[in-house]
């Protein structure tokens, strides 16, 4: 153009004739890199130019100098970029990135998070099993990220575990007429020939700090040849069922401890079971399990709750979704995740003889092991007998 074209050639886009200043606005937003619109009011001559489109971010003002009937608007583009991201006016959630663009800014979550930059909701690793955890390690969720811990036993980082042999490193507890049996993850004692190597207190947190007769109880209840040693112990292992099973199925007999605070006033109990756990989801008979009870509710001494049928094809429940089960009542039920739930049971009556003066169903009877007949252990361990 020539005549009193207000912006250099190079700047500009295109020229138009229009009637009104919002005209010449709807141009530059529709217009590909469209950074502001000069505009002077319609002159005599119709069919002059009046609305010129700008492609550069340089200050129009001496434009007005120069052509004094135009005006220089910005509009779509703006002459110097905001960045939203360096001064706070961004919409991005606090565990997304900002992004500062040109004329706009975006959000992206942080790695560890899920969602569209503005709404970002942690990613449970260990749940999706995307981790790189050792097959003998824990994994726990954290906020964006997770944590890998290698299982009681093992040694590393959590992403490499090896097995700790504690028979060469002197940390393990046998009898001194046992011999120390390294296995993956654990160890087991052995008893020589001949000798009783029955230390169920070396053997359980649980009886640790509980009087020697409670021990001398179980000696005349259960077994006397062999060597009892822990196949699970929930505080340290895990408490999810499948963690029992895994360390458990197949062994036999074994002795599962049971410890509940409630009220403050501790109660000790658990189950004798003559027949191996399995995950088969099945209801089995065992001639010989019984319930046992060293503290309860109600002051008693210890005492034995056998089978009321030995023959009773509910003795104990094998599957893997469950903890220690014992009785088609839940006489005793160990559950999943037993420590952060009420869903376990002592329900004492149904399939295991509950002592005199008790009866199935009962108030008394139900709270008589643990305190009341839904409970939140403290410490769950099974031992097995070598």
């Amino acid at each position: 153009m020539t005549g009193n074209q207000a912006l250099h050639p190079s700047n500009l886009i295109s020229s138009h004739n229009v009637h009104l200043l919002g005209e010449c606005h709807i141009l530059c937003v529709n217009a590909d890199n469209c950074y502001g619109y000069n505009f002077r009011v319609r002159p005599s001559n119709v069919y002059t130019v009046n609305c010129q489109l700008s492609n550069n971010t340089v200050k129009m003002n001496m434009t007005k100098k120069r052509n004094k009937s135009w005006i220089f608007y910005e509009d779509v583009l703006v002459t110097t970029d905001i960045d939203e991201c360096s001064n706070d006016s961004h919409t991005c959630h606090s565990n997304a990135t900002c992004n500062n663009n040109p004329g706009f800014y975006d959000c992206q979550c942080r790695n560890g998070y899920l969602g569209n930059g503005h709404t970002c909701t942690d990613i449970d690793e260990c749940l999706n099993k995307s981790t790189h955890c050792d097959s003998n390690a824990n994994c726990t969720n954290t906020d964006g990220s997770y944590k890998c811990k290698c299982n009681h036993g093992y040694r590393g980082n959590g992403h490499n575990c090896t097995d700790v042999n504690e028979c060469s490193e002197g940390s393990y507890r046998c009898h001194a007429d046992a011999t120390c049996n390294n296995t993956q993850g654990s160890y087991n004692c052995i008893c020589s020939i001949g000798k009783y190597c029955q230390n169920l207190k070396d053997v359980s947190e649980i009886l640790k700090n509980e009087p020697v007769e409670f021990e001398n109880r179980l000696g005349e209840w259960f077994p006397k040849t062999g060597n009892w040693s822990i196949c699970w112990r929930a505080t340290r292992d895990g408490w999810a069922s499948s963690t029992f099973h895994l360390r458990c199925d197949g062994k036999s007999p074994t002795l599962t401890f049971v410890q509940v605070i409630k009220n403050r006033k501790k109660h000790v109990f658990g189950g004798y079971a003559t027949v191996p756990w399995s995950s088969s989801n099945v209801w089995t008979s065992g001639s010989g399990s019984c319930l046992f009870s060293l503290r309860n509710k109600d002051n008693l001494a210890p005492f034995q709750a056998p089978l009321k049928n030995q023959n009773d094809g509910n003795a104990i429940y094998c599957g893997v979704g469950s903890g220690p089960k014992f009785g088609m009542g839940c006489d005793l039920h160990v559950a999943n995740d037993a420590r952060s739930n009420t869903y376990s049971h002592a329900n004492l009556g149904r399939t295991y003889q509950a002592p005199s003066g008790y009866t199935f169903g009962q108030t008394n009877t139900q709270s008589l092991l643990a305190g009341s007949s839904a409970f939140t252990p403290s410490e769950v361990e099974v031992l097995y007998l070598n």
